[in-house]
């Protein structure tokens, strides 16, 4: 008896398409950058041939037949360590990648991982030992990736990683973004703790390096950028800081002792000082360019450049203690001058049909001098701070010589010897020289006799000009 069966009708298998997979994939195949692989850690281990046949390519000279997701999951596979793997694999993966770009990329990435947390499965441990025997060649192609993992192995990587930044005159993280490494590994951190000492190296920094510090300083933690700056300011020499207006003005506007709420009470007293001390560097500076500026390009009569010069040296005396400085011009001084080349902001007098003079402010504290440069007066005039002064000579937009004089205040000569009495007048208010100098010796007898003359005239010349003042209004 025949039996006869009903054909077997199976239904049609699913096709599932991985679509999610597919797209990172072709991301790789398309992007040299590995930030895309992170999305990987989501997907179960996928792939369309056995661990087996990709590893016989790969030690069968095949390896150009692996794919890119066949190499991640190969890597990702002899990281887990479920079994060894020998050096002769681990060894033709590298030399592969010694030509392959795109996975010498790869596997750079992850050894930059492994040694940042070794108790992580990033990479397998022969896989990382191996970048030794070929790191000479992959550096002929990518010098400083392979620097900054060779950095990772030393002692103080922290310190090596900083200096390879500083190279480049990128920011640690920036470096390892750069170098298609990840810009958030520990040794980040401590190369930003070395910046501080790195660039108080230089004798005088350049301009350059100057904004590397700045942008570093910019990229730390609160309680890291203190620690710096604390680095800065007691290890880098006060002519150099003082020279440096760019890194000065990124000072002041933060640790400025003068405004509530900075992070001036963070530092010690030694910073303290010494930021006072840089503040005032900078601002001499300012004031000595300037004479030196209106030297060269004013036709000025050779006792009035002695006038100058005079005041110009008796300043530096004092030049770590100015806290600011504002810098006032007649439009004849400013059309002749770059005022780019000020830290400062020059500003231009208003016109009150004085003669022209250039005028410096200079803030010392409890006291303000205001400093008429040259003509008939040519004095300092000296005032006790309070709100209203201060409004005044930093705050007013629009001020003029006349307006100057009207404020009064105490008022100094720059006529025959005037340096000693100028210093005594100082002194005796308390704005006292930089320390280790000597004080100015009393003039002898036989020239106070011309010292008084020049000063009979001089007063009359001031009476005159305050007068004239006091008649003028400009508000």
């Amino acid at each position: 008896m025949n039996v006869r069966f009903s054909p077997l009708i199976l239904p049609e298998y699913p096709q599932f398409m991985p679509h999610k997979l597919i797209e990172i994939t072709k991301s790789l195949a398309n992007s040299s950058s590995f930030t895309s692989l992170e999305k990987l850690k989501n997907f179960p281990l996928m792939r369309s041939r056995s661990i087996e046949l990709i590893f016989a390519d790969i030690q069968h000279g095949k390896a150009k037949e692996v794919n890119r997701l066949e190499w991640v999951y190969c890597i990702q596979i002899m990281a887990l360590g479920e079994q060894e793997y020998h050096s002769p694999i681990s060894d033709a993966i590298w030399q592969f990648a010694t030509q392959d770009l795109w996975l010498s990329r790869l596997l750079l990435w992850r050894l930059a991982l492994y040694h940042s947390d070794r108790s992580k499965r990033i990479l397998a441990p022969q896989l990382a030992d191996g970048f030794t025997r070929f790191a000479s060649i992959i550096k002929q192609s990518q010098p400083i990736p392979v620097k900054i993992i060779e950095a990772l192995i030393q002692l103080q990587p922290g310190q090596e990683v900083s200096a390879i930044a500083l190279d480049n005159l990128l920011t640690p993280s920036k470096l390892l973004t750069s170098a298609n490494l990840p810009p958030a590994i520990p040794v980040v951190e401590k190369a930003l703790d070395c910046v501080a000492r790195h660039f108080s190296d230089f004798k005088l920094p350049k301009e350059q390096q100057v904004k590397w510090l700045l942008n570093c300083l910019n990229e730390m933690s609160l309680q890291q950028q203190i620690n710096a700056v604390e680095v800065l300011l007691t290890q880098v020499p006060i002519r150099v800081g003082g020279s440096l207006p760019l890194l000065v003005g990124w000072l002041r506007e933060r640790y400025n002792p003068q405004v509530t709420g900075t992070r001036w009470y963070h530092l010690s007293e030694r910073a303290k000082r010494a930021l006072r001390e840089w503040i005032g560097a900078v601002n001499y500076n300012d004031f000595a360019n300037l004479i030196d500026k209106l030297l060269q390009v004013l036709s000025l009569k050779d006792w009035e450049k002695k006038q100058l010069q005079s005041r110009r040296k008796f300043w530096f005396d004092y030049s770590n203690r100015f806290e600011r400085i504002r810098i006032l011009l007649p439009q004849n001084s400013m059309n002749c001058l770059d005022s780019k080349v000020f830290a400062t902001d020059i500003e231009i007098l208003a016109t009150d049909g004085s003669t022209d003079t250039e005028v410096c402010i200079f803030d010392f504290g409890e006291w303000f001098v205001v400093e008429f440069f040259r003509g008939i007066g040519s004095e300092t005039r000296l005032f006790r701070r309070n709100a209203q002064i201060e409004q005044v000579l930093f705050g007013s937009p629009n001020i003029s010589l006349k307006r100057l004089r009207r404020l009064g205040g105490e008022v100094h000569d720059h006529k025959y010897c005037w340096q000693f009495y100028c210093e005594e007048w100082l002194h005796n208010k308390g704005i006292c020289p930089n320390p280790g100098l000597n004080p100015l010796k009393e003039p002898e007898d036989y020239k106070l006799q011309d010292r008084k003359k020049q000063l009979l005239r001089w007063q009359e010349d001031i009476e005159k000009l305050e007068k004239e003042a006091q008649r003028y209004k400009d508000d």
